[in-house]
């Protein structure tokens, strides 16, 4: 398979517009994890009680590899959470959960 040569501009916009779908898959990855966490009871703390820490643990290139990926997920979990509930969640990825 036999790609043509681009422009530098053309290249430049397809990165662009892949950084733009990883960003919207990472917030929209945030919010499913958010409402799981919701439905489960521990999107907050509850009153006079300590939250429990919970670990997502997530396998996928995308999460492994594409940093912007997983730093957008967490700030956009975090933003879900608020900070005193998404200080007991950690994130793993790949091997680090094995």
């Amino acid at each position: 398979m036999e790609v043509p040569t681009t422009s530098l501009k053309i290249r430049k916009v397809v990165i662009s517009l892949c950084n733009i779908i990883a960003t919207r898959e990472a917030r929209l990855s945030a919010a499913g994890i958010h409402g799981i966490l919701k439905k489960i009871g521990r999107d907050m703390p509850k009153d006079g009680e300590t939250q429990e820490k919970s670990v997502i643990a997530m396998d996928g290139g995308l999460f492994e590899h594409y940093t912007q990926f997983s730093e957008c997920m967490e700030s956009s979990l975090n933003e879900l959470l608020g900070e005193e509930a998404s200080e007991s969640i950690r994130e793993r990825g790949g091997d680090s959960f094995e």
